[in-house]
């Protein structure tokens, strides 16, 4: 193997580093909003179904996100943090928000 193909092998495996915990991330994240969003929902005792009707959500949109299956948007937050009776800082403004292994890009 010469230097040029080791060089190649060794930026493709970083590559691959990188890119891999870049997914993780996202799907460590999606599970963070989805967990609190079913914490708060059944903290109040709110079925996933009324949930969606008084965000004007689809039901199976709710059950998604939940089980972190999503990428939800900041506007779906939003209007789920209001159905649930809090505002973001509310919203994000627990434990499981505060480990710093999320992306910042």
């Amino acid at each position: 193997m010469c230097v040029a193909e080791l060089i190649c092998d060794v930026t493709h495996s970083l590559w691959l580093i990188v890119n891999i915990n870049r997914v993780l991330c996202i799907m460590d994240i999606k599970s963070k909003i989805g967990n609190r969003i079913k914490e708060l929902r059944e903290s109040k005792k709110i079925s996933q179904k009324d949930l969606a009707y008084t965000a004007d959500i689809d039901r199976s949109y709710i059950a998604s996100v939940e089980s972190g299956k999503r990428n939800i948007s900041i506007v779906n937050i939003e209007r789920i943090a209001s159905a649930l009776g809090v505002n973001l800082k509310e919203f994000f403004d627990d434990d499981g928000f505060d480990n710093h292994t999320t992306s910042s890009r």
